[in-house]
């Protein structure tokens, strides 16, 4: 025996939670476990649908005492998807109470098999079992008929699935009522409260007023039960005082006994007059209760005379046919009928004015206010008592619209879907176990050359079946008789002799006559498909090792082949003039032709101007080629072509075949000359393409010569303006920086304090402009620089130039962070230069940081490829000014405040650039920034 926690465990694995349902039975691990193992069987391992399952819980949980299981079940109908109106359209329908309120229910059960009607999520057969299993829930007893429609419906299996799941929410019904401390406020189910609430408040009101609006609901039930017994009820027929037996007579009315009480002078007995008292006041008291239930049933009643004219109603008969009573009241039933349904209403509601029958129930449509159609449920049955059953006919109606517009469509798809199965090209049918046919569709027909399906049913499927693939077929009807998928391609032979290739598809289906196993067939004819398959593998084998001017000879070769022709040809169209072609490939009596010239705007060729797929014609073929000698015998001969377009649906020419009539007109030869006619225009438009590509490369081979005689010449153009200013400039800048310092060594003593600060101004902007002139020319030369790639340890260069700037100045607290061994491919000198520019600037911006961080690292972009980045948490920068980082002499800080001469950034930039990568930065004010770069390296 399991432990109480083990159980608990496996419980909480299958729902998520430990429902308080189980809560009572922890102490117990017997019951726990009975329990449990109980509702795995019979709930969670039963194959009825899901959806069905909570439906049944749900509605069904209106019968207990506690709410629990019609909130918890509810709320596992929302998660499942149904709307809140759906839930409450449910939970609120009246049940069942006779089996007379199932009659169109076992009706549609009776006519259809489940695997017809398919048990689909709010069918109108799955409503119809739901109906039927609240029926057997409450009326078990009075439910043989249910039963049996039933167990003839579902079968064994599901029918004893069903009967347990029943008997299960009872007994779950009376454990709820012996723990009435087990609430749905502890499930967790009960969380979806919010969502409920505010798609359907009307449900949750419900949910929440439960015991209230149940105990509502069941006195509704009773008066109605008690409205459907009056006709049971009977007073005696017999005085029982033989003088009144004797001496007295009065008709069964209820006005005529109290006169007769009061006014017969005969009455001299007490007990008679004391009985006569208490049977008026029987007679009121019913008549009150009869005019309550009238008032209040939740069904349309009225009250009509032997003529059918309407004496009184109740507000729901007004409320489903839509009108106000007093338009109703002293009007003919017939009035509200259609024509066809009066005929055969009238005649049983004469029968039960005459007493031959009690009772008549029929589906009868009503028109409403607004003359639409209102199905209801209509039943006819005398007087609600035997004293006045001879005077009134009880009319009851319930509206019906819903479900026979359920039915109505599933009537209608009934018949699409027929329609779609006998108007398929593929052959759909039905084979049992011997192989014989039990139905077919008119596909089926055609293929066994018969107009009549009795000629097929009960015909062995064998016989059609080519000797080869009968043993083959067999083991396929053999495995889908035992439940299984199964699918085959085989030789038939028809019966005219003709040999077809099939491929079938096939899946079991249940017979619910005996329960076994039937194939169900659907059958294409693929013959077409062998033969093009065919001939594009004897066109791949006869054209795959043939390329450039010998393809096209060799196609023709072998589509005469496949075809079976005498000649065949290709050719393509004149530029702009697709009407005009000539032949690029023309064989005819197993031999290549000379190559024509010819025109198609012939009458019996001009369809391929309009794009058409296929043209065929039988005139007399020399008259397409007037003026052109041929080598075609003047005969009647037939004439079968296709245009060939490029991927634009550009005409570039066309591909055809010639030979006797007989011969083409053969359906199966289009896929052939499709499939030879895809493969030319390709190989046509390749062709083109490769012509185009060979004159643009000579062209831009033309283009890239100039453009190399152009970078040559502002090559040299560089060189002297580099030559300009290295010599040019620095003449003028060296004679203003000499005489400066000789002004400042000689006359300083002669110049007042500002003198003195202008001279200094001088010398300084002098010294710059040199390293300007020093930057530029190194910045130029960068550009001119041929990249030799090596290996470079970019992990050891970081390294040595930070021990450099901690050698420089050691009183500087700088945390690196290095990524060891990061490996790359590039020109040293330049990458050098790279991490250089790049972390001088993170040392010069976190000098006013007491805690400086610079790191190291590389990271994997989204295209594969792999950057480095240097960060640093220094003085940062605006990011709204990042695209002017990169840009020689842009800086975003003062030179009091940082200096430098902004060339840095500009000389990584075309180093990387040089490498073919990529360089960006990231930043903020006073957090930091961080310089990514890129060397079109891709990661492994």
């Amino acid at each position: 025996m399991r432990s109480t926690q083990e159980i608990k465990t496996e419980i909480e694995i299958e729902f998520g939670f430990l429902p308080p349902f189980f809560v009572p039975a922890l102490k117990t691990p017997e019951v726990l476990e009975n329990l449990w193992q109980s509702t795995k069987t019979i709930y969670l391992n039963n194959p009825l649908p899901t959806l069905f399952k909570e439906k049944l819980s749900a509605y069904l949980g209106r019968f207990c005492s506690t709410s629990y299981f019609l909130i918890c079940h509810s709320c596992s109908l929302y998660q499942l998807g149904m709307e809140g109106t759906e839930i409450l359209e449910l939970i609120k329908e009246s049940p069942p109470l006779e089996e007379i309120d199932l009659q169109s229910d076992l009706e549609l059960i009776s006519q259809h098999s489940l695997e017809e009607l398919h048990w689909q999520p709010n069918s109108v057969v799955e409503k119809s079992i739901l109906r039927c299993a609240i029926f057997l829930f409450l009326k078990q007893s009075k439910s043989q008929k249910c039963i049996n429609k039933l167990k003839k419906f579902l079968g064994e299996n599901l029918y004893s699935y069903l009967i347990s799941l029943i008997g299960s929410i009872k007994f779950y019904h009376q454990w709820l009522e012996s723990y009435p401390e087990i609430t749905e406020l502890e499930d967790q189910r009960r969380d979806i409260f919010p969502n409920i609430r505010s798609q359907c408040r009307d449900l949750s009101d419900f949910l929440e007023n439960y015991p209230v609006i149940i105990q509502q609901e069941k006195q509704k039930e009773e008066q109605s039960n008690l409205l459907k017994n009056l006709d049971n009820l009977r007073y005696p027929e017999e005085i029982p005082l033989k003088r009144a037996q004797q001496n007295l007579s009065f008709s069964k009315n209820q006005d005529e006994y109290w006169e007769f009480l009061h006014y017969n002078k005969n009455v001299e007995s007490l007990d008679l007059r004391k009985y006569l008292e208490n049977k008026y006041i029987s007679f009121q008291e019913e008549e009150n209760s009869f005019q309550l239930i009238f008032e209040k049933a939740g069904v349309g009643l009225a009250k009509l005379d032997k003529n059918g004219t309407i004496i009184t109603i109740n507000p729901k008969f007004a409320q489903i046919l839509g009108y106000k009573p007093q338009q109703i009241n002293g009007q003919k039933l017939y009035e509200f009928l259609l024509e066809d349904e009066i005929k055969l209403f009238s005649k049983y509601f004469r029968q039960i004015v005459s007493g031959k029958i009690k009772t008549y129930s029929q589906d009868i449509a009503y028109l409403n206010n607004n003359k639409d159609l209102v199905w209801t449920n209509s039943t006819l049955s005398r007087g609600h008592s035997t004293l006045d059953e001879t005077k009134t006919i009880i009319l009851t109606i319930q509206n019906i619209s819903k479900r026979k517009k359920n039915e109505q469509f599933l009537k209608k798809r009934i018949f699409y879907l027929s329609k779609i199965i006998n108007n398929l090209p593929e052959w759909v049918k039905l084979i049992n176990q011997d192989g014989k046919i039990l139905d077919t569709n008119k596909s089926g027909l055609k293929f066994l050359r018969t107009q009549k399906l009795e000629d097929t049913i009960g015909q062995s499927i064998y016989k059609i079946i080519a000797p080869n693939y009968r043993q083959a077929y067999q083991e396929l009807n053999e495995k889908v008789c035992s439940g299984n998928k199964a699918n085959l391609e085989f030789e038939t032979i028809t019966l005219n002799g003709n040999s077809r290739w099939m491929q079938t598809n096939a899946i079991p289906i249940l017979n619910q006559k005996n329960g076994s196993w039937i194939q169900l067939g659907i059958t294409r004819d693929i013959t077409e498909e062998k033969l093009a398959k065919k001939a594009l593998e004897n066109l791949v084998a006869g054209t795959a090792a043939v390329t450039g001017e010998q393809f096209f000879p060799a196609l023709v070769c072998h589509l005469a082949a496949a075809l079976g022709v005498r000649y065949a040809m290709v050719a393509k169209c004149e530029p702009e003039k697709n009407h005009l072609v000539e032949t690029i490939a023309f064989w005819g009596n197993n031999q290549f032709l000379d190559n024509i010239k010819y025109d198609l705007s012939h009458p019996d060729c001009d369809i391929i101007l309009n794009q058409e797929t296929i043209y065929f014609s039988s005139e007399k073929i020399a008259t397409f080629f007037e003026g052109i000698e041929m080598r075609i015998p003047k005969e009647e001969l037939c004439y079968l072509g296709l245009p060939l377009f490029d991927s634009s649906l550009n005409i570039i020419g066309h591909l055809c075949a010639i030979d006797r009539k007989s011969v083409l007109e053969a359906n199966h030869l289009r896929w052939i000359l499709n499939i030879f006619a895809s493969r030319a225009a390709a190989e046509l438009e390749r062709q083109h393409k490769e012509k185009t590509i060979q004159e643009l490369n000579e062209d831009l081979e033309s283009k890239v010569l100039q453009r190399t005689l152009q970078l040559e010449v502002a090559n040299q153009e560089l060189e002297a303006f580099s030559y300009s200013v290295s010599h040019d400039l620095r003449a003028p800048l060296r004679a203003i920086d000499g005489f400066s310092k000789a002004l400042r060594e000689k006359y300083l003593h002669l110049l007042d304090s500002r003198g003195k600060h202008y001279l200094e101004r001088v010398l300084a902007n002098s010294k710059r402009m040199g390293e300007l002139i020093d930057d530029l020319l190194v910045l130029s030369k960068i550009s001119q620089s041929k990249i030799k790639f090596s290996q470079i340890n970019l992990s050891s260069i970081v390294e040595n130039i930070a021990f450099d700037f901690s050698l420089r100045e050691p009183l500087r607290k700088v945390e690196w962070i290095i990524e060891p061994n990061v490996i790359t491919e590039g020109d040293i000198r330049g990458i050098k230069i790279v991490i250089e520019n790049l972390l001088n600037n993170a040392w010069k911006y976190t000098r006013k940081k007491t805690k400086a961080k610079i790191e190291f690292g590389k990271i994997s972009l989204s295209d594969n490829s792999i950057a480095y980045f240097i960060r640093d948490n220094g003085a940062g920068f605006d990011m709204t000014y990042a695209d002017k980082l990169f840009g020689p002499f842009r800086r975003l800080h003062s030179e009091q405040e940082f200096s430098g001469h902004g060339i840095g950034l500009a000389t990584v930039k075309r180093i990387v650039n040089l490498h073919g990568g990529k360089v960006w930065a990231t930043g903020k004010i006073k957090v930091g920034a961080c310089f990514y770069f890129s060397l079109g390296i891709k990661s492994n």
